[in-house]
């Protein structure tokens, strides 16, 4: 099964969990942020070894047809104003609107993987999967949440996030984010609806919809 099937599902409609990475092409590049060396692997049954790919390589491939964004598009000029809009969306159960809220391939590819810790020891994971790992948690989280919230009349209150933003490169990601609700049916919730926000020049998306659901 292709990474475009497996990140199918109840969220179709929403592009960042459309998307597969583009592992088909084969195409090399120069070695670019991690420089590792591509080393051949032990032959089987005679057979020519197969190719294997640089962290560089992979990002290239992962990149082909998806345009360089200059910013984070979407998403909100406040994090308050982020997570008005998510609460928003989810007691509506407004795909769309999620989906503008929250990283979408192309910036994952450029703004976000380069400087990320997966290019580094001892986190290192290529491009594609960490992209197909983070839709699919993405993809329950906000399932859930409409299941739990959609529909019931809740309303934003507050929310609490770390104190200080962990930085990586230009993107700063705020943690440990909770939303406090007013709902028609259990009153006044405190829960943890997403994962990390990213804030990129004054622009703020949701880095995942994970939550403790």
């Amino acid at each position: 099964m292709t990474l475009r099937a497996l990140s199918g599902g109840i969220l179709g409609a929403i592009a960042l969990l459309a998307c597969a990475p583009g592992d088909a092409s084969r195409s090399a590049v120069p070695a670019g942020q991690s420089g590792i060396a591509a080393l051949p692997a032990p032959s089987v049954n005679g057979e020519a070894p197969a190719r294997i790919y640089t962290l560089d390589e992979k990002l290239a491939m992962f990149r082909e047809g998806l345009e360089e964004p200059a910013a984070l598009s979407g998403g909100a000029a406040s994090r308050e104003a982020l997570i008005r809009r998510f609460t928003t969306a989810v007691e509506r159960r407004d795909t769309a609107a999620v989906r503008e809220l929250v990283l979408d391939r192309a910036e994952f590819a450029w703004l976000y993987y380069p400087t990320s810790p997966y290019t580094r020891p001892p986190t290192v994971q290529e491009a594609p999967l960490a992209w197909f790992l983070l839709v699919e948690n993405s993809q329950k989280g906000i399932t859930r949440a409409f299941n739990r919230f959609g529909n019931t009349g809740a309303v934003y209150a507050d929310h609490r996030c770390d104190p200080e933003p962990v930085r990586e490169g230009s993107n700063r990601f705020w943690r440990e984010c909770v939303v406090v609700l007013r709902t028609s049916l259990e009153g006044t919730v405190t829960r943890r609806l997403f994962g990390n926000i990213i804030e990129r020049d004054g622009r703020f998306k949701f880095f995942t919809y994970a939550n403790d659901f």
